[in-house]
């Protein structure tokens, strides 16, 4: 028996009624087995014999906030997930380049579209910036992080520069289905149209659901939407096909940087150099960075940073 689950055990046989105490007894057998009951469970199988609106209670404040490692300003994030506790609230130590490119590059006044922005550590990052006189869009098609987004924007008191939109970019404007590879908070990986993987492999997702697909440059003039200033592309495979839909906004000399997330191996990187370096755009820094499993290994990335000419 572990330490943690006789110290959980001593605590609830102290106070709770005896009445529940045997029931939760019965309910998972700890007179019989309780070494291999895991903490997780047996706090599990203890709320669920609580109320309903207790249980409910409990949830609400029982949420896990921490600190964005961004030290310039205080940033929380809410954590849901592992991917979140391990990689999300580390954004900084994970890409400080990104980082960097932020706070040199945002001015008063700008407009930054985070392509990709996944749960807002970044987007946030840039709300901070420049006096926080700067308005951020920030786009993110995947309903469970699309919703986490929109928290840690609330929480951040960042509603009135940072605009939140679930809508997946690409070449053409349509309705389609976006592929989830996993219905996490924090995680990445989807496709929009084809069920085509970053290394161009087929997988199968864990769900097909219908999203809002845009062209850039259809989604800034039918709604008004500034110009950017600047541009942060994450998107895992999808950079090529939206740059071909932002032939107008990369032409609009008020786009001065962009910031481009690339495999290292992928064999659309050398079209994506040429079609920015067409517009006007020439690579500046490259930074390589190693993270997380993709088709059973880790994949290499670099991060580009392309500043009009």
């Amino acid at each position: 028996m572990s330490r943690a689950v006789r110290f959980l055990k001593m605590g609830l046989k102290r106070r709770l009624p005896p009445e529940l105490w045997h029931r939760l007894v019965r309910v998972k057998g700890w007179v019989v087995n309780i070494s291999s009951t895991s903490l997780v469970s047996v706090i599990s199988s203890f709320l669920k014999l609580l109320p309903v609106p207790l249980r409910i209670a409990l949830r609400n404040e029982m949420g896990v906030i921490r600190k964005l490692d961004y030290e310039r300003h205080a940033i929380y994030l809410h954590v849901d997930s592992r991917v979140e506790y391990q990689v999300r609230i580390n954004s900084g130590q994970r890409e400080p380049e990104t980082i960097a490119w932020i706070d040199n590059s945002a001015r008063e006044g700008d407009v930054l579209f985070d392509i990709g922005a996944n749960v807002g550590a970044y987007a946030l990052v840039a709300a901070k910036s420049a006096n926080g006189k700067i308005k951020v869009y920030a786009f993110e098609p995947a309903f469970p992080t699309f919703h986490q987004l929109s928290r840690n924007i609330l929480l951040n008191c960042c509603y009135a520069n940072v605009i939140p939109l679930q809508v997946a970019l690409s070449d053409t404007t349509r309705l389609d289905w976006f592929n989830y590879s996993n219905l996490s908070p924090g995680k990445a990986l989807h496709s929009f149209g084809s069920n085509v993987d970053q290394k161009g492999q087929t997988f199968e997702p864990i769900l097909k659901a219908s999203v809002l697909g845009f062209r850039l440059d259809d989604l800034v003039r039918y709604f008004g939407i500034e110009v950017p200033n600047l541009v942060k592309l994450d998107v895992d495979g999808a950079e090529l096909s939206i740059l071909r839909g932002a032939t107008q906004t990369l032409a609009d000399r008020a786009l001065r940087t962009i910031s481009v997330e690339m495999e290292e191996d992928s064999s659309k990187k050398l079209e994506i150099v040429e079609l920015l370096n067409e517009n006007g755009f020439e690579q500046t820094t490259k930074h390589r960075y190693v993270h997380g499993r993709v088709s059973g290994r880790f994949s290499k990335f670099n991060n580009c940073i392309f500043v009009r000419t």
